[in-house]
């Protein structure tokens, strides 16, 4: 998506992508998120300070990491149990500072319940 930076008209692009993924998802994410970014539906183009801009670049960036672990795990122990746990794990986590740790803590429980029914 294309963003302009407020304070220096710079203008960039957030992306949202991992292997498998079809497609940028980043408008879809960032959208679901309530944040209020202001929108230029004329220029088809959203206004960032700069320091939102970065928030949203690095969380973007590790979801995407995160979204492709959690496609590898999937491959490897299964989708029943990768959904399973990844919803328990993430159920009821609406602050996007969080998601990470729980995707990790989800990773965890798939690595450690995956290889004990191996």
């Amino acid at each position: 998506m294309d963003v302009i930076i407020k304070e220096s008209g710079e203008r960039k692009q957030l992306t949202l992508s991992w292997p498998g993924a079809v497609g940028d998802f980043a408008n879809e994410i960032i959208g679901q998120s309530g944040d209020e970014i202001d929108y230029d539906y004329t220029g088809d183009v959203y206004y960032m300070d700069n320091d939102t801009y970065q928030w949203w670049d690095q969380y973007l960036t590790t979801l995407g990491d995160d979204l492709a672990t959690r496609e590898e795990l999937a491959e490897q122990y299964g989708e029943t149990l990768v959904d399973e746990i990844v919803y328990e794990e993430m159920d009821g986590i609406h602050d996007y500072d969080l998601h990470h740790a729980a995707y990790a803590r989800a990773f965890s429980r798939i690595r450690e319940e995956g290889a004990c029914k191996k």
